[in-house]
């Protein structure tokens, strides 16, 4: 009769590590990634803010399909151009201004879609159940308060058959954001 012999050893045997050199290269990209976006501002030239010189200058957001929302320029206060955007700033205020297609989609479904993209964005808001129209009456929507760490302001989401603009005025604590109405004055539908 042969007898088995069991060990008493529960420790489970250990096994050469055999994907080192994969384990090292994936855990260098995951530290790597996060350092992209920074290595890429940093090698790309400064935005360039231009003062309004009058009251009449205009800085555009466009569309993908090429839909125009024109935004006159306050004298004295810096604009920036970003393309779908433009950011506006004086004093301890920022009026950013984004413009997307409406594509026949609902407006107000739209409209809770820009509220979590505000979210996304680094900023609280909420509608407040206010209702807005851009002095030239083609634009008109609902209008919201925002919150950001370090500033508190006002929002609106405007539509009409092609567009949606998105308007959020935030301020500095010290610092009183202008009334929304009188940005939203400053909006108006540009030419294609």
């Amino acid at each position: 009769m042969s007898t088995t012999t069991i060990s008493a050893d529960p420790r489970p045997r250990r096994r050469r590590l055999t994907q080192k050199p994969a384990a090292f290269v994936l855990g260098a990209l995951m530290l790597a990634v996060p350092l992209v976006p920074m290595i890429l501002d940093a090698a790309l030239p400064q935005r360039q803010w231009n003062a309004a010189e009058a009251a009449a200058e205009q800085v555009t957001a466009t569309t993908n399909e090429g839909n125009v929302v024109a935004v006159e320029t306050p004298q004295g206060w810096e604009a920036l151009d970003q393309g779908a955007s433009a950011v506006l700033r004086n004093d301890g205020v920022t009026v950013l201004i984004e413009a997307f297609d409406r594509d026949q989609r609902d407006p107000d479904a739209v409209t809770d879609r820009v509220i979590r993209l505000h979210r996304v964005q680094g900023f609280t808001s909420a509608l407040d159940g206010g209702r807005i129209t851009s002095s030239d009456g083609r634009l008109g929507g609902q209008t919201c308060v925002v919150v950001t760490d370090s500033a508190t302001g006002t929002c609106a989401v405007l539509h009409d058959d092609d567009v949606i603009v998105s308007v959020i005025t935030l301020a500095e604590p010290g610092h009183p954001a202008p009334p929304l109405g009188q940005i939203v004055d400053l909006i108006t539908r540009g030419q294609q």
